[in-house]
């Protein structure tokens, strides 16, 4: 579980809006390139549209549940009800302004103390 991803030495960040297709054709190449035996690829995918970033909790659940090989990365209003679901890391667009409570909402999660990090959640996302 990460609250940022540990980044190699050298690396690089590239963002795209594709369909479906070229997506497959570009993480195919990008394996194809990067599968030594010391490098470390990532490849993201970031969900634009509103019915796809909203806090759906049975989406969460089940995307956990078909692709537990993958590491996935949840803004806060479902990081909580995510870790009920297995191991994922937090992308808090609130942490430069709340810095502390942000690592205190992911230590929860890691520690496996599932109510205060729901308490704790409640708060945080009044605040914000």
């Amino acid at each position: 579980m990460w609250l940022s991803p540990p980044l190699p030495s050298r690396h690089a960040g590239e963002g795209y809006a594709v369909d479906t297709r070229r997506f497959r054709k570009i993480v195919k190449i990008f394996y194809e390139e990067t599968c030594q035996s010391n490098i470390y690829p990532q490849v993201g995918i970031i969900g634009l549209s509103a019915a796809n970033t909203s806090p759906n909790v049975s989406f969460a659940a089940e995307l956990m549940r078909s692709v537990s090989e993958l590491q996935h990365f949840w803004r806060e209003a479902v990081f909580p009800t995510a870790c009920l679901h297995g191991e994922c890391s937090l992308v808090s667009s609130f942490a430069p302004m709340f810095p502390s409570a942000t690592q205190k909402l992911f230590d929860l999660a890691r520690t496996k103390r599932i109510e205060e990090l729901f308490l704790l959640q409640r708060v945080y996302l009044l605040a914000a």
